[in-house]
């Protein structure tokens, strides 16, 4: 008899196996932090700088150096020293952790500090703009002309340093002005000439001569009449007068001495009666002067603790955005509100991160910065997420700070008083005339009896 053999099955491989040996091998995704990422554009950015200065600096090189040199010379001309400046900034923009986030403003502003150089340069030496300086000035002057072309690339070059730098041209101005009167040597004061100061009775400005005072009844049993007293004419003026004159007109007979004598008193009353009504002056007359404003360099101000804040301002940003990094959420301080007590930094998450997974992180932040903060998610008006950090040390309000703001200055109420500021730093300005209760509030120390 045969034997059969029996065959023992195995077990068949499952298509999900076959289907994932069967796939290629993937590569690992190379995942660079946003940090890194910045720190290695500005390494390109230095490098390339210093391979451009090789280049033109160097005659003798290979030939990538020929040909960078060749390129960028033509290209930009002269103006490559603002290319070479252009990427020095760049990199100290990326590589410096003191300096504000590279923004579009600020990378447009360079551009067109660039652009508007180049067209300059050409126009004021030919072929020193380069092919891009040439190209951009013969289109200008086509349309306005020479002298047209150099003021719209002077006010382009203007308005390129106000968004590169964040530069005031009002601040500067000012500042050139301060600093001429300053050195331009001051006249000698010519000695003032005493007046005679002038009488100005005071009724007459601050009295109405129109207003008659108000009767208020008054409730009671009204007085007896009493019939009014005649006055009592002095008896010397009325004795001595007619008997002087009905002696010198010879009525009465009388001696030459008493004739002296009744003469004299007649003369001592007559020059009384003048001096009598001259020195009755008003009693409530006044002196009026035209007073001054004093200087607010008067006042004192302070720095030191603003440049203390500051610094603290700018590790707290640090802080904040290395923190929220750590947790895989990027975001970025592009504004801060500085008040006496309180700072609040504006944080604008990047494209794609929910607002909740901040929000859920205040934990962590209050611990990375050690102390209690509030956050205001969104800010209203804003596309930023508020994050209120107290203060380590109170800052101190001067009431020169407050009077030298625009909101003071261009306050025109009656009696304006300087207030003080709020959380956000912003200055608060009053009216006396129409303010005549106000309440401060605040925990107990915190300085409402000031």
């Amino acid at each position: 008899m045969k034997t059969r053999r029996k065959r023992l099955a195995r077990p068949k491989r499952s298509t999900s196996r076959q289907r994932f040996r069967m796939k290629a091998p993937r590569l690992p995704k190379l995942q660079v932090p946003s940090r890194q990422q910045r720190e290695l554009a500005g390494i390109a950015f230095f490098a390339l700088a210093a391979l451009i200065t090789l280049a033109v600096a160097l005659p003798t090189g290979g030939s990538v150096t020929h040909l960078l040199r060749d390129g960028v010379t033509g290209l930009f001309g002269w103006g490559v020293v603002f290319v070479i400046g252009a990427c020095l900034a760049a990199g100290i923009e990326l590589l410096a952790p003191w300096i504000e986030t590279m923004t579009w403003g600020r990378g447009l502003g360079l551009a067109l500090v660039l652009l508007s150089a180049l067209g300059l340069l050409h126009l004021s030496a030919q072929q020193s703009g380069g092919a891009v300086g040439r190209a951009e000035a013969e289109e200008i002057q086509a349309l306005v002309g020479t002298a047209g072309s150099i003021l719209v690339l002077t006010a382009v070059l203007l308005g390129g340093l106000v968004l590169a730098f964040d530069i005031s041209l009002r601040a500067m101005l000012d500042a050139l002005r301060q600093h001429y009167l300053a050195s331009r040597p001051q006249a000698k004061p010519e000695p003032k000439r005493v007046q005679p100061e002038t009488w100005h009775p005071r009724n007459q400005v601050i009295r109405s001569e129109t207003s008659e005072p108000m009767l208020v009844p008054i409730q009671g049993v009204a007085a007896p009449v009493v019939a009014p007293v005649p006055p009592v004419a002095p008896p010397a003026a009325v004795a001595v007068v007619p008997r002087v004159e009905a002696e010198a007109n010879g009525d009465l007979p009388a001696d030459k001495a008493t004739r002296r004598k009744r003469a004299a008193l007649a003369e001592g009353a007559a020059a009384a009666q003048p001096a009598a009504t001259t020195g009755a002056e008003p009693a409530d007359d006044e002196i009026q002067h035209a007073w001054q404003k004093p200087d607010l360099t008067l006042l004192d101000t302070v720095t030191v603790r603003k440049e203390r804040l500051h610094d603290e301002i700018k590790a707290n940003i640090k802080l904040i955005e290395q923190t929220l990094l750590s947790f895989d959420v990027e975001a970025t301080v592009i504004g801060v509100n500085s008040g006496p007590s309180v700072t609040q930094y504006e944080l604008q998450p990047a494209r794609g991160v929910p607002v909740r997974k901040i929000t859920a992180l205040q934990n962590d932040l209050a611990l990375a910065l050690a102390a209690a903060i509030r956050i205001q998610a969104p800010i209203p008006g804003k596309s930023a997420i508020g994050i209120e950090v107290p203060n380590k040390a109170t800052s101190l309000v001067t009431l020169r700070e407050i009077i030298q703001t625009p909101a003071f200055q261009n306050d025109h109420t009656l009696l304006s008083l300087a207030i003080g500021t709020d959380v956000s730093g912003n200055s608060v300005v009053g009216d006396l005339t129409r303010m005549p209760h106000m309440l401060i509030a605040g925990a107990t120390g915190s300085g409402k009896s000031v």
